[in-house]
């Protein structure tokens, strides 16, 4: 009995030594739910076309090129209905965790009527769209109930094997281009960056400094977070959420930095607008 204990131990530590373990790995949670849908429009932008007094809300979507039809929360403003892809509350004291690996992003997590992450596919399904422009726009909130957004006029990520650089364009607002690291010293532009997760490494730290700390990976530094990461850049708004009072200094982990250097964000809201070329011709 003795040996075959010993023999079962052995098993279990070569079985143990030969998974490829990495500092900051977790394990990969329930990826968003997936169900056979019918179609209710292309995206956000088309509902609101077809129908202007459709009221926010879930609504499901099939981009063009998408495979299936996924859920998503649209925004219907008076500009036009935008898909939103991410948003982070806090969850009434239970805020959604971010520090996911690249399978999680890709897919995404989370509930859209809530916190949550629409998927690097799907957006990437939806900035790909044969005749479009697509438009971002993100809405952001503190704890002093102030609000600020930025807007881009263009905005794009390629595709997987790419890893899902980003591509922006005009940036307006009142909020600060954080992505670009404006009126911030010394920031390198996140335009272009590769996005990155725990486990997927595609920053351009080799290595990147903070104040006397030399580090080789901006998503372990920044909590896991998945982003699109470059030495690290001033945005990053996949970081830990934290509460009033502990969202300051070293707690100021969801940043955009051009407005709110040293405290973290409330909350938090990116999404996209579609145009179409027959209506960018009208």
């Amino acid at each position: 009995m003795a040996a075959v204990t010993r023999a079962s131990l052995g098993l279990i530590i070569f079985l143990l030594s030969a998974l490829p373990v990495r500092p900051g790995t977790v394990k990969e949670r329930v990826i968003m739910k997936t169900a056979k849908l019918k179609s209710q429009g292309k995206d956000c932008s088309q509902i609101w076309v077809d129908n202007p007094m459709a009221p926010s809300g879930v609504y499901a979507i099939k981009p063009d090129g998408a495979p299936a039809a996924f859920q998503a929360y649209c925004d219907m403003r008076k500009d036009g209905g935008w898909t939103v892809f991410q948003r982070r509350t806090g969850g009434n004291g239970k805020p959604l965790e971010f520090n996911r690996a690249w399978r999680e992003y890709d897919q995404g997590f989370g509930d859209v009527e809530g916190e949550h992450w629409l998927g690097l596919a799907n957006i990437y399904l939806l900035t790909h769209q044969p005749g479009i422009l697509a438009q971002l726009r993100l809405d952001l909130h503190n704890f002093q109930n102030e609000s600020r957004y930025a807007l881009y006029n263009s905005f794009q990520i390629s595709d997987e094997a790419s890893f899902y650089r980003l591509s922006l364009g005009r940036y307006s607002g009142n909020a600060g281009d954080s992505f670009r690291g404006k009126n911030w010293s010394g920031a390198a532009s996140q335009e272009g960056s590769a996005f990155s997760t725990l486990d997927r490494d595609h920053d351009s730290c080799n290595p990147c400094i903070s104040g006397d700390i030399a580090f080789n990976d901006c998503s372990h530094w920044h909590g896991d977070a998945g982003w699109w990461f470059s030495d690290c850049g001033v945005a990053n708004l996949h970081g830990d959420w934290h509460p009033e009072e502990d969202h300051r200094g070293w707690g100021s982990d969801l940043h955009w930095e051009t407005w709110s250097s040293f405290e973290s964000l409330k909350a938090t809201e990116m999404k996209v607008k579609i145009v179409r070329a027959s209506a960018t011709k009208a």
